[in-house]
């Protein structure tokens, strides 16, 4: 339920951001600001229900393990080029569609689209 949970929230969340957007960006950033506020309360509530595990292990032997992980090493080497190529999609494009087209909807389009 978890994933199907996350995958509604990826599709609905982008598209209820970009009518938000269209009506006015104001709308938008006070509803993520408000539910940011709401889920800091709610988890402060109930940080007495998660369990904390301390452990005294040192940062050399965390590095250590690290750099003798060679999948994960190549793994993060190629999300960092995929990562690069996600900021240019979700950031840079909208904001030259704007400057081409001088039309906020056409650039929130871009945005709802590409969620």
């Amino acid at each position: 339920y978890l994933n199907l949970s996350f995958n509604c929230g990826a599709i609905i969340g982008p598209i209820a951001g970009g009518f938000l957007l269209l009506l006015d960006p104001l709308y938008a950033f006070s509803l993520t600001g408000s539910l940011m506020l709401l889920f800091a309360f709610i988890f402060y509530l109930l940080k007495n229900h998660f369990q904390v595990t301390t452990e005294n292990t040192s940062i050399t032997l965390g590095i250590q393990a690290i750099l003798q992980n060679k999948s994960f090493l190549l793994f993060s080497f190629i999300m960092i080029f995929f990562y690069i190529m996600f900021t240019q999609l979700t950031v840079a494009l909208p904001l030259h569609m704007k400057n081409i087209s001088n039309s906020n909807q056409l650039a929130t389009l871009v945005i709802t689209i590409n969620a």
